[in-house]
């Protein structure tokens, strides 16, 4: 048996040993672009999905001054890294629900769908400078720095009377640089 492999390894140096040669490239590439993304994107420019979460939590019919924001850290965050020394700019539309300019959450209740719950975002407890489908500016970003936004947002008036249920809305995220 120790005949055979040793035969078999002879044949197969012997064929490599008489193989023909031939030349060729590879071409390598890489695109290097500055940018900035949402939440750890795949990409610079790439991002897409849910980007942060804003729970106003429970409230009583009737209550005011209703507030939140983004957490600081772990789920619901909303973070924006930068290759570059950028300085981006966050816009927010409407919102699903909207009454001409005003943002509204809207009962997922059928029994309350009529019922609408105004709001407002922005970027300090006052939350009033995120108007709809305006861009604001960030301070500048060091390459790679990776910054948690704060995003608060404010109930608009009391929480109105037959307004028992969840209320939602989805408002889209622009990223310009």
């Amino acid at each position: 048996m120790f005949k055979k492999a040793l035969i078999a390894g002879t044949v197969a140096l012997a064929a490599i040993g008489s193989a023909h040669a031939a030349d060729g490239t590879l071409n390598v590439k890489l695109s290097v672009k500055t940018g900035c993304d949402i939440n750890g994107a795949t990409g610079i420019g790439s991002g897409t999905g849910a980007a942060g979460e804003l729970d106003f939590g429970s409230y009583a019919v009737g209550a005011t001054g209703a507030a939140a924001n983004t957490p600081a850290s772990g789920a619901g965050q909303l973070v924006v890294t930068c290759s570059g020394t950028e300085a981006p700019s966050l816009a927010f539309d409407n919102g699903l629900n909207v009454t001409g300019s005003q943002r509204n959450m809207k009962a997922a209740n059928s029994a309350a769908a009529a019922q609408l719950v105004p709001y407002t975002l922005g970027s300090t407890p006052a939350a009033t400078e995120y108007v709809p489908n305006t861009a604001v500016a960030q301070s500048a970003f060091t390459a790679g720095e990776a910054r948690t936004i704060k995003v608060y947002g404010k109930v608009v008036g009391a929480v109105p009377n037959g307004a028992e249920g969840a209320y939602t809305d989805t408002v889209q995220i622009a990223l310009t640089w």
